[in-house]
């Protein structure tokens, strides 16, 4: 028998997972069905797509481009995943700290 996992319950799972594996703080909110995962600094892009792969509903084939929707004991009610990180502004402050001292 499939289980059921509706979007709420799917985002607040993938939060968990990524604060437990990555040690660091995330935004996931769900929209729509659609989740949205959001950090400053921390891990690479790739590394969170690969720790949340077993939540996409579908599996994506880049030769015709299309998707199909994964079968298992488990349906997470979802549409897709989408990420976004950014790096801090260190290196930023670091560069106008360099040119203040060099003027």
């Amino acid at each position: 028998m499939q289980q059921f996992i509706s979007a709420a319950e799917t985002t607040k799972q993938i939060k968990a997972k990524l604060t437990k594996q990555f040690n660091h703080t995330f935004s996931v909110t769900n929209r729509h069905r659609y989740v949205s995962i959001r950090w400053t600094d921390g891990p690479s892009q790739n590394e969170v797509s690969a720790a949340v792969e077993q939540f996409r509903p579908y599996t994506f084939d880049g030769f015709d481009d299309s998707r199909t929707r994964k079968s298992g004991d488990v349906k997470y009610d979802i549409e897709d995943i989408g990420l976004s990180s950014k790096p801090s502004n260190d290196e930023e402050l670091y560069q106008e700290q360099c040119a203040a001292e060099r003027a």
